[in-house]
């Protein structure tokens, strides 16, 4: 079974949540950026050169608008390898009507994205993501999928992400979004994977930094595990208990190439 988020379990077993995909908007209700990006073929490429075309979860998992950047429409998506997300993408309008888009592989494998089945490749990162780290100081994970949520939450907090914005202010905070994005805890995840959530911190509504958290089974027990980057052009410093865990440099959609791990894009107007 799953869950998105704090939905209660009620309620998530009348929906007969056997995956994520049963909660997929109606079609008459998808917005631009979902019929857009639902076009786009992500695969992974294995140790021996195979691909694996990865799943689409059809809807935006977090909406927004930020008057301070004049983006007026934003979205983030998700693309997964058997249930754990590979693979994130944000994607916002401006008030001049321009689209821009960044994406972020989380996948080990290389990642090729196409515009369509058939379509050209507009990112292929060189390398794969760092392996997710352990949390060795945090608790063992709980028994319950609804104890795990309250200790991802907690978990949640313990990190800081802390954003250079010369629009918005300079250095701040970023804040902590209240819940995950995305939960998964299915039976088709791989073995030793228990339970895991996507997880985000956000500068006023639109998200800038993510964080997976996992738990897993291993030989020294069940373990929290994680991994965190930015999806967002601001140069960004991110501490687990203050003690620094990752930096990220400032760039923009013009200082990205489509073979870095973090990539942005300007989308061609029809008046272009």
């Amino acid at each position: 079974k799953c869950w998105l988020g704090d939905m209660p379990i009620r309620f998530a077993l009348l929906l007969s949540c056997v995956s994520l995909f049963a909660i997929a908007p109606a079609r008459g209700e998808e917005s631009e950026a979902t019929k857009r990006v639902e076009q786009y073929v992500m695969e992974e490429i294995g140790g021996a050169g195979e691909n694996k075309r990865l799943d689409f979860v059809p809807m935006s998992f977090l909406s927004w608008s930020n008057p301070v950047f004049g983006t007026t429409d934003g979205g983030l998506y998700i693309w997964t390898s058997d249930g754990r997300p590979a693979v994130l993408l944000k994607t916002y309008k401006t008030k001049k009507q321009a689209w821009f888009e960044q994406v972020r592989s989380f996948s080990v494998d290389r990642i090729v994205a196409r515009q369509n089945a058939t379509g050209p490749t507009f990112w292929s990162p060189d390398r794969g993501a760092e392996p997710m780290k352990p949390l060795q100081d945090a608790a063992r994970p709980a028994a319950t999928a609804v104890a795990r949520l309250v200790q991802m939450k907690a978990l949640h907090r313990r990190f800081t992400a802390r954003g250079d914005l010369p629009n918005a202010g300079g250095q701040q905070e970023l804040r902590v979004y209240p819940r995950p994005l995305y939960r998964y805890h299915a039976d088709q995840l791989p073995d030793g994977v228990i339970d895991g959530g996507v997880l985000a911190f956000v500068q006023g509504t639109g998200p800038d930094v993510i964080l997976i958290l996992e738990a897993r089974q291993t030989p020294q027990g069940e373990i929290w595990f994680y991994t965190v980057g930015s999806i967002g052009i601001f140069k960004v410093d991110i501490f687990y208990n203050d003690r620094l865990v990752a930096s990220e440099p400032r760039r923009t959609a013009q200082q990205t190439r489509p073979t870095d791990l973090y990539a942005g894009r300007r989308l061609a107007t029809t008046n272009e």
